[in-house]
């Protein structure tokens, strides 16, 4: 039991949301993501972008519903702040 327990505050590995494993080793906090995560955010557009050290301003803006949703989030947004 005694080794259990030391054991478990040497290393532990927990669920960190939906997207990340938390693996504490001796205090140090890694966060990994999973790999259904990992692969989503590969094939993300965006991140093509930044791998490749673009300008995301070049992109063409979103259209149909995309863009409604993004002005209306925006409107949200400057009426909070």
């Amino acid at each position: 039991m005694y080794m259990k327990n030391l054991f478990s505050k040497i290393l532990s590995i927990t669920d960190y949301g939906g997207t990340h494993y938390l693996i504490i080793i001796c205090g140090i906090k890694i966060k990994i993501p999973k790999r259904e995560f990992a692969r989503r955010r590969k094939n993300n557009v965006f991140n093509f972008y930044k791998k490749n050290k673009q300008d995301i301003t070049k992109i063409p803006p979103a259209e149909g519903d995309s863009r409604k949703l993004q002005l209306a989030n925006l409107a949200l947004l400057k009426e909070l702040d």
